[in-house]
């Protein structure tokens, strides 16, 4: 296996850069914000699974309603 597809730290790393991507999303334009928003969600469902892979389910879980959280 790759060092990729093993190591929980690049994996929460991506997770951070989701976030952070999230949290710019009030920034956006209204007439682009939707577009961002669906493009938030089909690149964060990868990113939860494989954190939740790496670091269990109660990992996955706590990202999983911080990034609901967000893009409330």
């Amino acid at each position: 296996m790759s060092l990729l597809a093993t190591h929980p730290l690049i994996a929460a790393f991506a997770a951070l850069l989701w976030i952070a991507a999230a949290c710019l999303l009030p920034f956006v334009r209204l007439r682009w914000r939707y577009g961002a928003l669906w493009v938030l969600v089909i690149s964060g469902v990868p990113v939860l699974g494989w954190l939740t892979y790496l670091c269990g389910p109660i990992c996955g879980v706590l990202f999983l309603l911080l990034g609901l959280s967000l893009l409330v």
